[in-house]
């Protein structure tokens, strides 16, 4: 699976065995195409990062982590309403989207005002937060103005093109999120030239986080023992010499059910028992 498989599969076996656990996710990279999935624990009374699969020596050390350093976004969903402090990104009807950059990046609350023709507030203006990645301006996030036709984002410092729109009369401006606070839009219509030049800036590198020698080796010695774990397994699958066997007393094609076989590993056993139920039928299968 990619790397959301991946922290849906983690997230339910850390769960499994009682530890709270919950799927983060950057909708886009501010320094590069892409996304990332990963997982949150909850050890020591706060949230802490781990890889979905990437075994590492200590909690909050990642391949990733230098890249949600400088991320724009970092959200995870929770059932339900949510009743707590942090921002809430987006509210569904069974579930809420909030934004956990905090524990990542250094932050900033952009603060948008949107203003009609005659320079009243505009309610439920929907604004979009575009990230430039995949050369398009990817919304990640979009929110509604309130009854002072404000809406705001806690992001990071880097840039961002803000998109407000309601009916057919919209406008934008490129923000630059480390220099800039508060910016006003006002909808004037629905003829805006959008050939435009624009830098685009991520968030600042960031100096690498130490990590600890003895915490490396000893993760080296489990991820070994692992290893260890994995082949003592894999050396219970089904060898070419008994699959040959099976397809000569099935009349099949022996490269056939070679394929299937190896490609099947440890759900051997279930294959073959489906390939026995229905060969004479079946051949042609």
């Amino acid at each position: 699976g990619r790397c959301g498989e991946e922290a849906t599969c983690t997230v339910t076996a850390l769960r499994s065995v009682g530890i709270p656990a919950r799927q983060v996710y950057t909708p886009r990279w501010a320094h590069s195409d892409d996304n990332r999935a990963w997982v949150e624990v909850f050890v020591d009374g706060k949230w802490q990062y781990m890889g979905a699969c990437e075994p590492e020596a200590d909690l909050n050390i990642g391949w990733f982590t230098e890249p949600a350093r400088r991320a724009m976004l970092v959200h995870t969903k929770v059932f339900g309403d949510y009743p707590g402090n942090d921002e809430v990104v987006n509210r569904g009807a069974e579930y809420s989207e909030i934004n956990v950059l905090g524990n990542y990046a250094e932050i900033k609350k952009l603060s948008v005002k949107v203003l009609d023709k005659a320079g009243s507030p505009v309610e439920n203006a929907r604004v979009d937060f575009g990230l430039y990645n995949y050369a398009e301006f990817y919304p990640i996030a979009s929110k509604l103005t309130d009854k002072k036709g404000i809406a705001y984002l806690t992001t990071g410092k880097g840039t961002l093109l803000v998109w407000a729109s309601k009916n057919n009369d919209f406008t934008y401006e490129k923000v630059s999120v480390d220099r800039i606070q508060n910016i006003v839009l006002k909808l004037t219509g629905n003829n805006i030239t959008l050939n435009a030049s624009m830098d685009v800036i991520p968030p600042p590198v960031k100096s690498p986080y130490p990590v600890n020698a003895k915490g490396k080796e000893k993760n080296a010695l489990r991820v070994k023992s692992a290893n260890a774990i994995r082949e003592k397994y894999r050396s219970t699958f089904i060898d070419t010499a008994s699959i040959y066997k099976f397809a000569d007393g099935q009349k099949l094609n022996r490269q056939q059910v070679l394929k299937y076989l190896k490609l099947s590993e440890g759900n051997y056993e279930a294959i073959k028992s489906f390939i026995s139920s229905n060969a004479l039928e079946e051949k042609s299968y």
